[in-house]
């Protein structure tokens, strides 16, 4: 017996028989160009080369629109709450697309989504790069979401499939690179091209990158069995109503101040509702979009909570260095773009140790060991001030993202080491839809506290200040007033912002330590993972 074999008798021992929509036999093997693992060579190299690639390319995209945002408002004749919809809508797009993704490679096979997904998304790029109105962009923008959603559930699954369970870890680890590197060189590179070009090449620059991925996936990744099956409407309708008002209020909430308006409670009620139908009328449901019932695994339903915290942390990081960099410490945008791009290579050399430390201490210490790592980074953020320098600046992130893909890699593998290879493409969607819809709500929080909480230290911070407080005398002199002025009070109030956002910065800080610690506890519960063959020595 072969181990893709072993694999996925133990994991229909451990997870239940298949789902009654699945006609094939219940101890078939996968065959050889299917589903069954690869042996190590070229073609499972440029298998992982051509994963990696997508990878890369569907991860970029969050992160170098999101520099260009200031040019494209000017350029498209928005407003800073109308611009907010080009993320809004293409978010709206991904979580409905990875809704869907399970079916759909069920029901017409993964490669032929994949080179429909990766087509497509090079196609609505180029749509968005010439966008000449706010509404062509952000429906460009939407169709381009939906386009983008399979490409990372179906690389990841492609590569689950493609090594043995004693060998997953490396593969995975090269995968995760391009997860790490797309959201750190996106500012780099955004930065660079806004600068220097313009924001739509912000767009085009993912026809290079699409046009290879395209290619070699055509050529190297695998045909899946295509298997019958009915699109549950009444479910997608559920997912769009949980999905679609859950985006806008989170999205909009700052703007609308969250709880004090009508349209937020409305909103947040329909997903909630919505929310809930769902799960209430999928449970135990064969044709649900989204198969709950994978959930009844610990390990999955565990590893799916962690990857959701451990991107929460990660995207926490791109969302307040920019801030502090740019903002708080007055960098350029193509200085702090490099900075971010230094942090991503720690996470090149997690992903690197993740593999070769798991195989000493097992999957599961390694999980514990690198949200550790990731805390204590966090922690060197708590120290942060004004007067720091630049490498001071950047070594919280860059130690937290050692920590964080050191864990990343491991919790994917666990995640997936007992999920029978028929199931797979159901597995991939669900756990990237919970981690898309976790982070979403995370990123949200992270983005009020960093609202919301430099008023507060601002109000505290300017409580004891008065005209003829001792230490506003330098400020004075400076100035070259000899008296309080209105212009005193603008220099005073600029440096108390100032002081309140970075206040604010290391509270998240602190608080994004917290939720490291928690993914160690987490994956103390996970079970062990069960050795498919005998020198599977990544087993613990």
């Amino acid at each position: 017996m072969s181990a893709g074999e072993r694999e996925a008798g133990a994991a229909q021992t451990s997870a239940g028989p298949r789902a009654p929509e699945d006609p094939r036999a219940a101890g078939s093997a996968p065959e050889d160009d299917e589903l069954a693992p690869l042996p190590p060579g070229m073609r499972r190299a440029l298998v992982t080369f051509t994963t990696l690639l997508v990878s890369v390319m569907a991860t970029i995209d969050a992160t170098i629109v999101a520099i260009c945002m200031p040019q494209m408002q000017g350029s498209l004749d928005a407003s800073p709450t109308t611009i907010v919809w080009v993320m809004t809508m293409f978010n709206i797009g991904q979580a409905i697309g990875i809704a869907l993704t399970g079916k759909l490679a069920m029901g017409f096979g993964r490669r032929r989504v994949m080179l429909i997904a990766i087509a497509g998304f090079v196609l609505l790029s180029c749509l968005c790069g010439i966008a000449t109105s706010l509404d062509e962009m952000v429906i460009g923008r939407f169709l381009q979401g939906l386009f983008a959603a399979p490409l990372i559930p179906l690389s990841q699954a492609t590569i689950v499939d493609a090594y043995p369970a004693a060998e997953r870890q490396r593969g995975l680890a090269i995968w995760t690179m391009g997860v790490v590197v797309g959201p750190a060189i996106g500012p780099a590179l955004g930065g660079v091209l806004t600068e220097h070009l313009s924001w739509r090449m912000a767009f085009f620059v993912n026809v290079p990158i699409g046009a290879a991925a395209l290619l070699l996936t055509w050529i190297f990744v695998r045909r899946t069995p295509r298997v019958p099956v009915r699109l549950d409407a009444i479910g997608i309708a559920l997912v769009a109503l949980l999905v679609i008002p859950l985006q806008v209020a989170l999205d909009q909430g700052d703007t609308l101040d969250w709880f004090s308006s009508r349209t937020v409670i409305i909103l947040l009620g329909v997903a909630a509702i919505a929310g809930a139908a769902f799960i209430a009328r999928s449970a135990g449901r064969p044709g649900s979009i989204l198969r709950l019932e994978l959930f009844r695994d610990r390990a999955f339903a565990l590893c799916t909570a962690n990857i959701t915290l451990l991107g929460l942390v990660l995207f926490g990081l791109y969302t307040l260095h920019p801030t502090m960099m740019e903002t708080l410490l007055g960098w350029q945008v193509d200085t702090a773009g490099l900075a971010m791009g230094v942090m991503g290579s720690t996470g090149f050399l997690g992903a690197l140790l993740a593999p070769r430390i798991s195989a000493i201490i097992g999957p599961r210490s390694t999980v514990v060991l690198g949200a550790a790592i990731a805390a204590i980074g966090l922690q060197l953020g708590t120290g942060l001030n004004l007067d720091v320098g630049r490498w001071q600046a950047v070594m919280p992130g860059t130690v937290a993202m050692l920590g964080i893909v050191l864990a990343y890699v491991p919790t994917t593998a666990l995640a997936f080491a007992r999920v029978p290879p028929d199931q797979r493409d159901d597995a991939v969607a669900q756990y990237n839809f919970v981690k898309t819809i976790g982070m979403a709500i995370g990123v949200t929080l992270i983005a009020t506290l960093l609202y919301r909480r430099p008023e507060f230290h601002w109000n505290a911070l300017g409580g004891g200040i008065t005209a003829n407080a001792p230490g506003l005398e330098p400020w004075i002199d400076q100035l070259g007033e000899g008296r309080w002025t209105p212009l005193v009070a603008e220099v005073v109030a600029a440096e108390l912002l100032r002081q309140a956002t970075m206040l604010a910065i290391v509270e998240i800080f602190r608080a994004l330590s917290l939720v490291s610690l928690a993914v160690a506890v987490i994956a103390l519960a996970v079970p062990r993972a069960k050795a498919s063959a005998p020198s599977a020595a990544a087993a613990e």
